[in-house]
């Protein structure tokens, strides 16, 4: 408990805004959405997401917190640009940022060193806020349908 109070106090003193996800039904916290790296010069923040219970995984929770956050980032917070990065094993991740229309802006390969001395690759997303655009601009950023 103390370990979590401490994280919670670091997120907020450097800015990042921490949610919980809880279980609908009985109000259980089964994990984390955090916006950090928050930069309000450039209007744009990172994602990170954690589900700790495998039990709730591929139940669509993380794709319901990943959109609100997106949309609180967008809408509230007025946000420009979200960026979130994944290890290159991490499938599901990898298709929940695409599922929530991220980009894929660039793979860092061995970028992590794993558990066993090996090391993986990551994906870094990013997803812009088509709303906020200038209308100039759109052309450039936004892929033609």
């Amino acid at each position: 408990r103390k370990s979590c109070e401490a994280y919670i106090d670091e997120c907020a003193e450097k800015g990042d805004r921490l949610f919980g996800i809880f279980e609908s039904n009985c109000d259980a916290h089964i994990g984390n959405i955090k916006l950090c790296g928050i930069n309000h010069i450039h209007n744009r923040a990172q994602v990170s997401l954690f589900l700790g219970d495998r039990s709730y995984w591929n139940r669509g929770i993380a794709s319901g917190a990943l959109n609100a956050i997106v949309n609180f980032s967008f809408n509230e917070l007025k946000l420009m640009k979200l960026e979130a990065g994944c290890h290159e094993l991490n499938i599901s991740s990898l298709r929940l940022f695409r599922s929530l229309s991220f980009d894929i802006s660039g793979f860092f390969p061995a970028h992590s060193i794993t558990d066993d001395g090996g090391y993986v690759g990551c994906f870094w997303f990013s997803r812009v806020n088509d709303a906020a655009l200038p209308e100039a601009q759109k052309s450039r950023f936004l892929d033609d349908e």
